[in-house]
C-alpha cells in the first residue's frame, strides 16, 4: 500500500494515517511512561463494538503501559505519551491505526498500523511494535477476549477456565451486586487461574479483609503499575486511613516523582508527615507548596495546623492570622477562630478573646445570623460553662434551645433519647448515654475507616467513650496529637466534643 494520509472523526477527533510498517513515523521515542484509551472501531461490522477496548487493553498489559478509559483520566496520569487509535474491518480481518501523542505538546510522535485475525493477533502485532518483548496475555482464546470484552464475564470463564482477569472481574462484579455467598467459589477459581502479578495485586486489593491489609495491597499494585499517579494517591489515602503513615510518606512521594507541580499533594504530604512523627519535614513540603503557589493562603492555614497538632501553639497562631491577612474568607474566617483558640490552648485567654472579638465581628459583617450562639459556644469551649448557658438562654432562637439541651446531656442534666433515632447521631447518643462499650466499639468502627486527618470527630470521641470506660492507656495514642477544631464555634455536638477534648488532655497532663 503507498503511503497516503486519512483523516477519520472520532468524537475525540483523532487525525490518524494509515501507513505501512516501513514507513512509520518515527520522529520521536517511545516515552517509558505510556498510557493507553480505548481504540474506536469504525467499521461495518455491528456485532465487533468491543474490539476496540479489547485491543487497547491487550496491549496496554502486554506493554507494561497503563490503561485509562477515557483521555481526560489519562491526563491525570501525567504521562506525557498517550496513544489511541482506531479498529477497521471485520473479525477474521481486524485493522488497527494507532497514534501516539505527545501530551504536553499536543503533537503526534509516531504513527502505528496493525492487523490480525482476531484482538489478540492485532493486539500482538502492536505490541511488537512498541517492545521488542511484549509480554504474554493470559489467554490465547479468542472467543474468550470477545465474550469479556462485550461484557459476558461468565461465559468468557466457561470459555477458558484459566482467564484470569475474567475471574478478578466476576468478583468485581459479586461484591458491587452484594452477593457475599459466591465468593468464596469465585476467589478459589480465580487462584487457580493465570494471573499476572497485575491482577494477583487487583485481586487482593479487592478482597482485602482489614484497612491494613486493603494498604499493603494497594502499596503492591501502585508498585506494579509504577507511574499511575492516581493509584499512588490512592494507596496513600488507604494508608492514611490505616494509619500507616509510612506507607502513606512513600507513596506520596512517589507520586510527587511524576508530578512535582502538583501542590495539593505537597499540601497532603506535610499532614502525614507530621503524624508520622516529622514536623520538620512536614515543613519542608509546606514550603515546595508555597513555591508552587505564593499566594495561596491555605498553604499558610495548613502550616498552622500542622503546629496545632503538635501542640505548638504559639506557631499555629502565628500562621493561622498570617493566613487569615492573605485571605479573610477563606473557611469562613476560621483561620482567625482557630487562631484565638490556639491562642486560649497557649495560656492566654485575654488575648485569645481578642481575637476572637475580631472572628465575631468578621462574621456579624458578613450577616451571620448564629453570631450571639457562636459567642456563647466560644465561653463553654474555653472553660466558661455557665457563662455560655446563661448567654444562650437569653436568645430566643431554635438553634441556642437546641445547644442548652446538649450541653445538659453532656452534664448529665438531660435526656439523650431527645436525639431520637438518626444514623448519623447513633454514636454521639451512646456517649451521652454513658454506654460507653457500645460507644466504644461504634467510634472505633468509624476511626479504623478515616485518616487521623479527617477523622478528628471520631478520634474525640473515641478518645473520650474509652477514658470513661477507664480504660485511658488505649486512650493515649489518640490523644497524642490535638484534634483539629471545626472552623468555627459551629452550634451541635462539636462543641461539646472539642470542650470534651480539651479536658481530657488537660487531665492527661
Amino acid at each position: 500500500m503507498s503511503c497516503r494520509q486519512r483523516s477519520v472523526g472520532l468524537g475525540l477527533v483523532i487525525v490518524a494515517s494509515f501507513w505501512t510498517p516501513s514507513c512509520a513515523k518515527k520522529s520521536g521515542p517511545l516515552d517509558p511512561k505510556l498510557v493507553l484509551v480505548p481504540f474506536q472501531y469504525v467499521g461495518s461490522a455491528p456485532d465487533v463494538a468491543w474490539v476496540g477496548t479489547a485491543l487497547s487493553g491487550i496491549v496496554a498489559v502486554q506493554t507494561s503501559a497503563l490503561f485509562a478509559s477515557h483521555v481526560r483520566d489519562a491526563h491525570l496520569t501525567r504521562a506525557a505519551q498517550v496513544m489511541e487509535g482506531y479498529v477497521t474491518g471485520t473479525s477474521g480481518d481486524f485493522r488497527v491505526t494507532a497514534t501516539l501523542r505527545n501530551e504536553p505538546e499536543q503533537v503526534t510522535v509516531r504513527t502505528f498500523e496493525a492487523r490480525g485475525a482476531n484482538a489478540i493477533e492485532a493486539a500482538t502485532a502492536l505490541s511488537r511494535q512498541i517492545t521488542n518483548q511484549p509480554k504474554a496475555y493470559s489467554t490465547n482464546n479468542p472467543e474468550a477476549v470477545r465474550l469479556y470484552y462485550s461484557g459476558n464475564i461468565d461465559a468468557a470463564i466457561a470459555a477458558d477456565p484459566g482467564f484470569g482477569p475474567a475471574h478478578v472481574s466476576r468478583i468485581e462484579v459479586l461484591l458491587r451486586t452484594g452477593k457475599k455467598e459466591e465468593i468464596p467459589d469465585a476467589l478459589a477459581a480465580a487462584k487457580a487461574a493465570r494471573l499476572s502479578d497485575l491482577d494477583s495485586a487487583r485481586l487482593e486489593t479487592i478482597t482485602a479483609p482489614t484497612a491494613k491489609a486493603r494498604t499493603a495491597a494497594l502499596m503492591k499494585l501502585a508498585r506494579i503499575s509504577s507511574y499511575d499517579i492516581q493509584l499512588w494517591r490512592t494507596a496513600s489515602d488507604a494508608a492514611q486511613t490505616s494509619k500507616d503513615h509510612a506507607d502513606a510518606v512513600g507513596a506520596l512521594k512517589k507520586a510527587l516523582e511524576i508530578d512535582p507541580q502538583d501542590a495539593s499533594l505537597w499540601n497532603t504530604l506535610a499532614y502525614v508527615q507530621t503524624f508520622s512523627g516529622d514536623i520538620e519535614a512536614g515543613k519542608q513540603s509546606i514550603a515546595e507548596y508555597r513555591k508552587l503557589q505564593p499566594k495561596d493562603a491555605n498553604a499558610l492555614d495548613s502550616l498552622a495546623e500542622i503546629h496545632y497538632y503538635e501542640g505548638r501553639f504559639g506557631e499555629a497562631e502565628k500562621y493561622f492570622l498570617e493566613s487569615f491577612e492573605l485571605n479573610n474568607t477563606l473557611i469562613g474566617g476560621g483561620s482567625l477562630y482557630r487562631a484565638a483558640l490556639s491562642r486560649f490552648l497557649a495560656g492566654d485567654r485575654v488575648k485569645a478573646d481578642e481575637h476572637y472579638k475580631r472572628y465575631s465581628e468578621f462574621r456579624a459583617q458578613h450577616k451571620d445570623a448564629l453570631v450571639p450562639l457562636r459567642d456563647a459556644i466560644w465561653l463553654y469551649t474555653t472553660g466558661r460553662k455557665e457563662e455560655a448557658r446563661r448567654n444562650a438562654g437569653q436568645l430566643d432562637s431554635a438553634p441556642a434551645k437546641s445547644q442548652l439541651l446538649l450541653w445538659d446531656m453532656a452534664e448529665a442534666k438531660g435526656n439523650p433519647a431527645l436525639l431520637g433515632a438518626r444514623p448519623d447521631l447513633e454514636g454521639w447518643r451512646l456517649l451521652l448515654e454513658r454506654r460507653y462499650p457500645e460507644a466504644i466499639n461504634f467510634w472505633t468502627r468509624i476511626y479504623q475507616n478515616s485518616s487521623v486527618i479527617a477523622g478528628n470527630e471520631a478520634r474525640m470521641a473515641l478518645a473520650w467513650a474509652l477514658t470513661s470506660a477507664e480504660r485511658k492507656p488505649e486512650a493515649a495514642p489518640l490523644m497524642s496529637k490535638w484534634a483539629l477544631p471545626p472552623a468555627g464555634p459551629e452550634p451541635g455536638l462539636s462543641s461539646v466534643a472539642v470542650a470534651k477534648f480539651i479536658e481530657l488532655k488537660a487531665g492527661d497532663r
